[in-house]
């Protein structure tokens, strides 16, 4: 399991240091299909590896226990990813987080639209 997890969190540090270099010469691609270019690991992300850093570095500030739109937890989350209003909010309308705050980067937007397209795994 160890392995499988070490195989996982470098294969993406990989994909992640190889795109930031194409990136560099080239414009980067709106969010189309919400997946990444490597559907492989697309299939492998998972709340806990990496959506939940995401969460508590952008949201959970705001979207706490006294918030109306809770992401305390996976359940709450998973919860919102199923109804669509992560999506809407942080994709679609891109009104989240607000404008004020500091903004998804290109390759973590893509992360979450995979993650939310590949049924939002714990």
């Amino acid at each position: 399991m160890k392995s499988a997890i070490f195989i996982l969190i470098s294969a993406i540090l990989l994909y992640s240091c190889a795109k930031k270099a194409t990136n560099i010469v080239s414009t980067p691609k709106p969010i189309e299909n919400h997946t990444t270019d490597n559907k492989a690991l697309d299939t492998l992300l998972t709340y806990n590896l990496q959506i939940k850093p995401l969460i508590d570095k952008y949201c959970i500030q705001c979207h706490n226990s006294q918030y109306i739109l809770k992401l305390n937890n996976y359940a709450q989350v998973k919860i919102n990813a199923d109804n669509g209003e992560i999506n809407k909010h942080v994709l679609v309308i891109k009104n989240m987080p607000p404008k004020n705050q500091p903004q998804l980067s290109a390759d973590e937007l893509k992360m979450l639209a995979a993650w939310l397209t590949n049924g939002a795994k714990e």
